[in-house]
């Protein structure tokens, strides 16, 4: 009855999927699973400082806006749940070689059964080529972390103390380095992609957790 040849057609929206684990189903909020990339984008603030590095073919390198803190949830109990949520870059060389857009869900699932520190998976996101994860904050100070600089003046820190404190950390890091290779578990160990837990009064580090496991390799079974 209608002619529609040569109209144009209304635009199909890429299919949103969702799925968050079950310990976490009553801290997400519905704000959040109706439109989880606007959330993060509105609602997310960024971690990392700095602009976006493109490399020589103009592929994003780092990009600081990919990676945010989200606004904290409560479960309907009142306990909070402190989140960060990633946009996965997918032309990352990483995900070029055969990498799933999801490697870091299934790493830091992987990492936590082996008994070694990883942030909790709370939430997955995909819509048509567009991925994003969520997980949960891990308790501690990024070494570009604001709240870092401002400990350092409360506790009234020398340049000495930051170097002896950076020493402790990098110090910690080893040690878990080695953690994870009797797990079977390779990755680039960095200060910048750990979180650590400092106790500033007897200046010292407490806890390390690793983030950013896209470059993560994990064996069969341990070593």
């Amino acid at each position: 009855m209608f002619e529609t040849q040569g109209l144009p057609q209304p635009e199909q929206r890429p299919e949103m999927k969702v799925e968050i684990y079950p310990e976490f189903q009553d801290f997400v909020p519905a704000e959040f699973t109706q439109d989880p990339f606007g959330y993060f984008e509105t609602r997310g603030k960024n971690i990392k400082p700095g602009d976006t590095e493109y490399d020589t073919t103009g592929r994003i390198k780092e990009d600081p806006t990919a990676v945010k803190d989200l606004p904290v949830w409560q479960n309907p109990g009142g306990v909070e749940l402190k989140a960060v949520a990633k946009k996965v870059n997918t032309k990352k060389g990483v995900f070029k070689k055969g990498a799933h857009p999801f490697h870091e869900v299934t790493v830091m699932d992987e990492v936590r059964k082996r008994g070694l520190p990883a942030p909790a998976p709370v939430a997955r996101v995909q819509r048509g080529g567009e991925f994003l994860v969520v997980m949960e904050r891990a308790k501690g100070l990024t070494t570009f972390d604001a709240a870092l600089q401002i400990a350092f003046q409360t506790w009234q820190y020398s340049e000495l103390d930051k170097q002896v404190l950076k020493q402790d950390a990098e110090r910690a890091m080893a040690e878990l380095r080695e953690r994870f290779e009797q797990a079977g578990i390779k990755r680039k160990w960095k200060l910048t992609d750990m979180v650590f837990e400092v106790d500033f009064e007897n200046r010292k580090v407490v806890g390390i957790v690793p983030v950013d496991w896209e470059r993560t390799e994990i064996t069969s079974q341990p070593v």
